[in-house]
């Protein structure tokens, strides 16, 4: 049995790498982008060819999105016999609403329905001071949650703040933090071409508590479970929808 790493930033990021070398006795197979794909969410390539470069064995290149590349893990290479999703570790933080948009937990999605619940990895910078004990402490979380029995379609997600070993003080369980509306976008015209960039998350709404965001805040390893359960609202299924006069 193996897993499957992939993640957003690319193969070559030192997040994955080291998340690579930290779970090398669970057999891991690497899926990941070519490039950096943040904030490409759950997207998939449809109807569009994606190359896949092998590197050896067990490292795959895709030139596709982070979906795409667990896609291609876990049904375009059955006899490796994958058992569950690890995505990361990305470099930045996937907090609160940002999961939505996160090609890190896009990535893991694909993996709830595996033997293990898929995991999504981020540290809190983008340069981070030891990336190496990162790494080891994810996996021991990795392995800490393979014991622990969660819902169906469950996903942990979690954030490490930016931290070296000496000041790591553990983990709390959290909720997604809520924020605020985004910033208008800012347009940009040039002659006959209009464009715009934007910011796709606004500020964290105060007074919250048990965050993801205030567990970072205090140095705290952030835990969210999250579940994946889209099915319909069971308190109107089977109701016949009323019409005004």
């Amino acid at each position: 049995m193996s897993i499957l790493v992939t993640n957003d930033d690319g193969f070559e990021a030192i997040g994955i790498q080291a998340l690579l070398a930290s779970t090398k006795t669970l057999d891991p197979i690497m899926v990941a982008p070519k490039h950096n794909c943040s904030g490409m969410s759950a997207a998939i390539s449809l109807r569009k060819e994606v190359k896949v470069k092998q590197l050896n064995l067990k490292e795959f290149v895709v030139t596709g999105t982070p979906a795409d590349c667990s896609y291609f893990g876990l049904h375009g290479m059955n006899e490796n016999n994958i058992e569950q999703v690890v995505s990361g570790i990305n470099l930045g933080a996937n907090l609160g609403t940002d999961v939505f948009y996160s090609g890190t937990v896009g990535a893991a999605i694909a993996g709830i329905n595996l033997k293990y619940a898929p995991v999504a990895i981020s540290v809190c910078s983008f340069s981070p001071r030891d990336i190496s004990f990162i790494a080891d402490k994810a996996f021991e979380l990795i392995q800490k949650f393979r014991s622990i029995s969660l819902q169906q379609n469950s996903l942990i997600n979690i954030n490490f703040p930016d931290i070296l070993k000496q000041d790591y003080k553990g983990e709390l369980y959290t909720k997604l933090a809520k924020r605020g509306a985004p910033e208008a976008p800012n347009i940009i015209s040039k002659k006959d071409q209009l464009s715009f960039t934007f910011s796709a998350s606004g500020d964290f709404i105060d007074g919250q508590s048990d965050t993801d965001m205030q567990a970072i805040e205090n140095g705290y390893v952030s835990v969210s479970i999250l579940n994946y359960d889209i099915s319909s609202a069971n308190d109107f299924l089977g109701k016949e929808i009323s019409h005004g006069s």
